[in-house]
């Protein structure tokens, strides 16, 4: 017989212990940016992390892949700019005018931004954008913000903000007021060999520019929220320019002295109408009313006699726009994505040019009325899909355009590729082409003659064509933190203003001509560093190759080629935690580069800003200076065929800025809606 174990496992005793285990602390970091809908979205509040921001600007400056300065904001290696869009809608006025509502926010309103190279056609923006994407508010809120700002650029400038905000789930309106009192002053000094037949004439040109002028921006906007996720909303947008005095003395040592007062008043009225549907359409409606009129008086001082009446010249832009876009977006089986829609912008502008010569007696007088009618129009169909487990995502689009100006027609097809590819939730590699066009503004396209003094004179091009930019990109992040990108770019028909000595006469010629094409090849790197808990950087490397070719400039032909590099440094010091006190530096440095035939020197430039937030950080004062060295500004040098010229313009770049912001109820500001004009415009 087989005697079985007992299963008890019999008396166990346990007895204490004194040994512990160590502190064990496990440490996270939030991908500071990720791809969504093939874009690179950057969490805002990962980017902030303990630093001060005073305004949604200098947040969006400290985005890697971002290039800013103290009025710009661009996304490093796109060539041909970048748009700024507001909740996935362009903003319809300047640039200048947006980064100054950006400066108005503050910095906690912004959820997440969006960067991309390629920007989708629902967005009727072309190549690189930033989506500012803002942050829902869902509470009763009746919020506002003043803002004051001195700025002495050797000139004493102010400005002033006002704002107020009133909001809940069902509706929201606000108004912003803006006052500015700008003062400018400038020198430009060149040196020139003027080369007419057989004879070499030495020609020294310094330039003294004093610009004064007052400016009222009043910005109203009114949401309503539909029961049904529906939303209409209704905005006004107004600017008004009562003076504007621009004072130009100009000094020659072969030619008379030359004095000129341009005075002149401008208005832009813009009203537009929006519509939102819960079921992916976004409609919406606008119209843009500008009135421009210059005048200038030019007195000539000749070396021997007494001053002369030269001429009086007066113009004037009168602009009607006309804007109206629909877009679809609806999901398809299959985790597709369908997105079509369209666009159609009418511009009715008329230029008035009135010349009295009183120099000579009224011999060169002229008066002329200048008619253009431009119809923009474009129907786009796109379809994108994530597959392989999201680790792939595709987008592709065409977009079909008309263009006409005048008795002038083209017609377009626009085809459009986004691939992107995670290897690893950590990496993502992405590869665009993108084609679109650009046009020049209304005024460089008439028939003007605007003099400077009696040597140099700026002229209009009526046979600029629209220019068409092809572009590749191959976008590479490593650890969701650091990117390079690697680009092509080459744009037919680029146009751009330079100057030109005439072989036949004593004349300096401003004018914005045709290249047969400019190419350029990109290398950019850009990565953020932490130094302990308060130093922060971003750091960025560009290398890039340019080329300028044109068949015909004026008698000239050329086919210019140059390397270049610019390197980047944007710092976040954590002076004092209590008080709140933080310093921010931008340094940089370029090296030589090109453009068309001139060439530009090495540029570098630091710029400094202290900020002191207190009062329960309702209140902020900033100490600024910008151009600290005056190096931001390159010297132009041409030294090609009987072309020899050299140029500075650096003189009085150097500012100092002092700005005091005080918001009051928890303030959160919304959006202001800019309008574009670009293209406006007699200067």
């Amino acid at each position: 017989m087989v005697e079985r174990e007992s299963p008890q496992a019999g008396t166990v005793m346990l007895t204490p212990s004194a040994n512990q285990l160590e502190t064990v602390t496990v440490t996270a970091e939030r991908p500071l940016v990720k791809m969504e809908d093939g874009h690179l979205s950057y969490d805002m509040k990962q980017l902030m992390g303990d630093r001060t921001f005073d305004s949604a600007f200098e947040l969006l400056k400290a985005i890697p892949l971002v290039s800013g300065s103290e009025n710009s904001l661009e996304i490093t290696g796109s060539m041909s700019g970048t748009s700024i869009l507001i909740n996935g809608r362009p903003s319809n006025l300047s640039l200048s005018q947006l980064y100054t509502y950006l400066k108005s926010m503050p910095a906690d309103k912004i959820e997440k931004a969006e960067l991309t190279y390629n920007a989708p056609p629902q967005w009727h923006v072309r190549g690189a954008a930033i989506n500012v994407v803002i942050r829902k508010s869902e509470r009763y809120e009746m919020q506002g913000q003043v803002q004051g700002q001195w700025r002495n650029q050797h000139v004493n400038s102010y400005t002033g903000i006002g704002s107020l905000f009133v909001s809940n789930k069902t509706y929201s309106y606000d108004v912003i007021y803006n006052y500015g009192n700008s003062r400018f002053a400038s020198q430009i000094n060149t040196d020139g060999r003027h080369t007419v037949g057989e004879d070499v004439y030495d020609i020294h040109t310094a330039k003294h520019y004093r610009n004064r002028s007052q400016s009222h921006n009043l910005f109203g906007n009114f949401l309503y929220n539909i029961p049904g996720n529906h939303q209409i909303g209704l905005s006004y947008n107004g600017q008004f320019s009562p003076k504007n005095d621009n004072k130009l003395f100009a000094e020659n040592n072969l030619f008379s002295d030359a004095r000129s007062g341009d005075t002149g008043k401008s208005q832009l009225h813009d009203v537009r109408a929006t519509y939102d549907a819960p079921f992916g359409l976004r409609v919406s409606g606008e119209y843009t009313y500008y009135d421009s009129r210059m005048q200038q008086d030019m007195q000539y001082f000749p070396k021997s006699g007494t001053e002369e009446n030269a001429f009086q010249y007066d113009r004037e832009q009168r602009i009607h726009q006309y804007l109206v876009t629909a877009d679809m977006s609806h999901k398809l089986p299959g985790d597709w994505r369908l997105n079509y829609g369209g666009q159609y912008n009418h511009t009715q502008t008329r230029n008035r040019q009135d010349y009295d010569d009183r120099l000579n007696s009224g011999a060169e007088s002229f008066q002329q009325w200048t008619d253009m009618s431009e119809d923009r129009a474009s129907l786009y169909v796109g379809a994108s899909q994530s597959f392989a487990g999201n680790k792939v995502y595709m987008s592709l689009s065409v977009q079909g355009e008309y263009y006409r100006i005048n008795d002038e027609k083209e017609y377009n097809l626009i085809p459009n590729v986004n691939l992107i590819y995670r290897p690893h939730p950590k990496h993502i590699l992405q590869l665009i082409y993108s084609t679109y066009r650009g046009y020049p503004s209304y005024w460089s396209r008439q028939d003007y003659t605007l003099h400077e003094d009696e040597y140099t004179i700026r002229k209009g091009n009526p046979a600029l064509p629209p220019t068409r930019f092809n572009q590749a990109y191959l976008v590479y992040v490593l650890n969701n933190k650091y990117a390079l990108q690697m680009s092509y770019t080459k744009t037919k028909n680029f146009y751009m203003m330079q100057t030109y000595q005439s072989p036949d006469e004593l004349q300096m010629i401003y004018q914005e001509m045709n290249t047969d094409f400019a190419s350029s090849f990109n290398m950019v790197l850009s990565a953020p560093v932490r130094i302990g808990k308060r130093f922060t950087s971003n750091l960025s490397a560009t290398l890039y190759s340019e080329r300028y070719k044109s068949s015909q400039w004026h008698d000239l032909s050329f086919d210019r080629r140059k390397w270049t590099g610019f390197f980047r440094m944007n710092n976040w010091l954590t002076v004092s935690k209590k008080p709140d006190i933080s310093l921010n530096v931008i340094a940089h440095y370029q090296t030589p580069r090109i453009q068309g035939i001139w060439d530009l020197s090495n540029t570098w430039g630091v710029d400094a800003t202290l900020k002191w937030r207190f009062a329960k950080e309702k209140a902020t004062l900033s100490l600024g200076c910008y151009d600290m060295f005056e190096k931001n500004y390159p010297n132009y040098k041409i030294r090609y065929a009987t072309q020899w010229q050299d140029t500075s313009e650096r003189k009085f770049k150097r500012s100092f800025v002092v700005s005091f912001t005080y918001r009051f109820n928890n303030y959160e500001e919304k959006r202001q809606r800019s309008v574009d004009t670009s293209r406006f415009g007699t200067d």
